[in-house]
């Protein structure tokens, strides 16, 4: 005759007529939380007890969500020197995640700690603000991770055009593993690739840089022009490179006193000379065309 007592502290599923179980006659495990417990949904413990000898088996299932939860088992044996039992632990988490161990082999009355510990992810933010997209149209930034012990390799290649922020995630064997590189390729708006070095971090966003190339620079700010009567002015600038095969041309239309920029990659040879030529559309209709000037 035998039976399982379970107390929560003791919840009583099954017992067999005629048995009052003791400590003496069975085997016990007490489950307790143990680790970090914050973002866990639950742990489920399996139990089971297997007396092949005397045809008894009998398990059990016992969920935990707090880390001041405990749960007991008892069962009471028919050969009280067989205590061996298996138990193992599934964990689910708030992210969607979960963790299953395999069947761990106990013997006899014991504490089991039900640690619990949620699976670290890289997470990385790659910030594209401080490029300027007409000098840089398209940046390539290419992502690599390594954990040679985990066998765990990801690589991935995000293509920024605009300004949005571009995520990079994915779960990791240990959250003091955090270090990745990568590796930046500018594609500039002459048609040039500019490749960099892999860069090793372990930041959890880092934001891309401007290329270290020269350029052509024009910073145009129209605070003196009165726009009651003058209400549009336009700004056209253009630059000439004929051994390096750039032409640009670029015209800036101001209705207000907001600053507009005129930029482009150069070679280091390229001559850093361009026109600027001023055209004044006045409140009465007139427009008064400035002669282009050089500048540099």
């Amino acid at each position: 005759m035998a039976g399982i007592i379970l107390n929560s502290l003791c919840l009583l599923t099954h017992i067999q007529e005629g048995i009052q179980p003791s400590l003496s006659n069975g085997t016990s495990a007490q489950l307790v939380p143990a680790g970090n417990w914050n973002g866990v949904v639950q742990s489920v413990i399996s139990l089971r007890y297997n007396d092949a000898a005397n045809g008894y088996t009998t398990d059990a299932a016992f969920s935990i969500k707090k880390p001041d939860e405990f749960k007991s088992w008892l069962v009471v044996l028919r050969d009280k020197t067989y205590r061996k039992f298996q138990y193992k632990v599934l964990t689910t988490f708030q992210n969607g995640t979960f963790k299953e161990g395999a069947w761990v082999d106990a013997d006899g009355n014991q504490a089991i700690p039900i640690i619990v510990q949620q699976t670290p992810y890289l997470n990385v933010k790659v910030l594209p603000n401080l490029l300027d997209f007409k000098v840089t149209p398209v940046v390539e930034c290419t992502l690599h991770y390594d954990d040679n012990v985990a066998n765990i390799h990801e690589v991935e290649t995000f293509t920024f055009i605009n300004g949005d922020i571009q995520s990079w995630s994915f779960p990791i064997a240990s959250s003091a593993l955090n270090k990745y590189r990568y590796q930046l390729t500018y594609h500039l708006s002459d048609g040039r690739s500019i490749t960099t070095t892999d860069t090793l971090t372990d930041a959890e966003a880092f934001t891309i840089n401007k290329p270290n190339v020269p350029e052509i620079v024009c910073n145009v700010t129209p605070k003196l022009i009165n726009f009651t009567d003058t209400p549009l002015v336009e700004v056209s600038i253009a630059y000439q490179d004929d051994q390096n095969d750039i032409e640009a041309e670029e015209t800036l239309v101001f209705g207000d006193a907001t600053p507009q920029t005129f930029r482009i990659p150069i070679h280091d040879n390229s001559p850093k000379d361009y026109q600027v030529t001023i055209t004044y559309y006045k409140g009465d209709g007139k427009v008064v065309a400035g002669q282009p000037t050089t500048t540099s």
